[in-house]
């Protein structure tokens, strides 16, 4: 009995392979070197405060893959524990659907300290695709343990 097993390829075209034979049709509508759906859309973007105003009102940047960022948690006022800042940042996966990064967050009653950061949930807000969720955890030095609780929920959005 002949098995066939259909492909497509990489150039959009259809790849009929048979025991003995191989065959290539192209395939109505797709293009050769027409990227993926995925490809044609960008990674996504997140909001970083550039300047804070008041406690009320801040300036934000969308930005992909940022080396230093302030996150700030939506719905919350802009001071405090509500924003962190963060300083050499790295990014060792910025995918389509979520990062994780690692930097220095200036913590204002410590000073820097490592943290770990998680952003996931990307939606389309106000014509820019962002991530809308984020999680952090800090480095502490307590003697049980060396990274403190994932702390997270909704971030900063939209930039007006």
């Amino acid at each position: 009995m002949r098995r066939i097993c259909l492909l497509v390829g990489v150039f959009g075209l259809l790849l009929a392979v048979a025991p003995n034979a191989l065959a290539v049709i192209p395939v109505a509508g797709v293009q050769p070197g027409n990227p993926s759906i995925r490809s044609a859309s960008p990674s996504p973007k997140v909001v970083c405060l550039t300047r804070i105003v008041s406690p009320d009102s801040a300036y934000g940047r969308y930005r992909r893959k940022p080396r230093h960022c302030i996150f700030h948690d939506l719905g919350e006022i802009f001071i405090g524990a509500t924003t962190y800042k963060t300083r050499k940042l790295r990014w060792p996966h910025w995918g389509y659907w979520k990062a994780n990064g690692l930097g220095i967050a200036l913590v204002s009653t410590v000073g820097p300290i490592k943290v770990r950061i998680r952003l996931r949930r990307p939606r389309t807000v106000c014509g820019e695709r962002v991530f809308t969720r984020w999680k952090v955890r800090l480095r502490i030095d307590l003697p049980d343990r060396k990274w403190d609780r994932w702390r997270g929920g909704p971030i900063s959005n939209c930039v007006s």
